[in-house]
């Protein structure tokens, strides 16, 4: 499908990662998480234009040359470790490359760091996996070497997309783990998951988007429990329930996706509890009154002189 003129994949975003805390964006496929990440890391492919500043412990990284903070204050991980890993080049080759381009290091004292970054993401028989391919290793391994690549050159953020996507459980529990240490030596985490355990485990606040739009923010303890705007609480209603809990049916939301510009709230052609300015009118940001920072952006929300404006920064 095409659209004529320019479409607008994000709106209004506006988000803040804390040092040594981690950040969730959650939301369905083609919410606008992964374009997030990508304007944010400016990655953006051919053609796309972001407006706004990025700006890292004070200083606007638009204004710098991309090498002095991409990769080196700012790293990213990818969803698809097919195509993140080099298949031209061994793993161990890939980090000391990262290191000797970033760092300034020389080859030996790079290569020594590839093997500590190879041991600090929890793998075993760095030697041998430093001298291998993307193709030799299993998925679980490369998701890891590929977080090995993102934290060779200590960043201060790591944008990580999907950081456990198909990996079996136990992999998966190894790369939370390691994110979590992380975070707790003081990187500040932007966390995109479809992952609500993973979610809960490890960040501190959580945003839901949907349509490209923020319709949810709060503390992520709070938003997993108490979710307050109807879109939120269908997001969590789709998660399986654990082992021992009652099952129902899954319960599919009605009607279509939102358009590229259409007016009002994005969900407003789903929601079962739309009302007439939804749908030509895109709501602020409500504080909920039993918990002041938790911002609804729903019209059903609204409370007298509760509007904080369009999200919090």
């Amino acid at each position: 499908m095409s659209f004529p003129g320019n479409v607008q994949a994000l709106r209004d975003l506006s988000l803040r990662v804390a040092r040594g805390s981690a950040l969730a964006l959650l939301g369905e496929s083609g919410a606008g998480k992964s374009t997030a990440v990508a304007a944010i890391a400016g990655l953006l492919p051919r053609g796309a234009t972001a407006r706004g500043q990025v700006l890292l412990a004070g200083e606007d990284l638009g204004r710098l040359d991309p090498g002095q903070w991409r990769g080196r204050r700012v790293a990213t991980l990818f969803q698809d470790t097919g195509d993140a890993l080099d298949p031209t080049m061994t793993v161990g080759a890939q980090i000391a490359e990262v290191c000797r381009l970033r760092l300034g290091l020389g080859r030996a004292e790079a290569r020594g760091r590839a093997l500590h970054a190879l041991r600090r993401v929890g793998l075993t028989d760095v030697g041998r996996i430093a001298s291998a391919f993307a193709h030799q290793l299993s998925g679980g391994q490369r998701r890891r070497a590929l977080l090995a690549v993102a934290l060779a050159a200590e960043p201060e953020l790591l944008l990580a997309d999907e950081p456990t996507a198909g990996l079996d459980g136990t992999s998966a529990a190894q790369v939370a783990e390691q994110l979590g240490a992380l975070t707790g030596h003081g990187m500040g985490l932007l966390l995109v998951t479809h992952e609500l355990g993973l979610v809960a485990r490890l960040a501190r606040q959580a945003l839901v988007l949907y349509g490209g739009t923020v319709l949810e923010e709060g503390a992520a303890p709070e938003l997993l429990l108490r979710p307050r705007h109807p879109y939120t609480q269908a997001l969590l209603r789709a998660v399986p329930p654990g082992p021992g809990r009652a099952t129902e049916p899954p319960r599919p939301l009605p009607g279509r996706g939102p358009g590229p510009s259409e007016p009002g709230c994005p969900f407003a052609a789903r929601c079962p509890e739309v009302l007439p300015v939804c749908r030509h009118q895109r709501p602020p940001a409500f504080a909920t009154p039993d918990a002041p920072t938790h911002l609804v952006h729903c019209w059903q929300r609204e409370t007298p002189g509760a509007p904080v404006g369009q999200g919090a920064p």
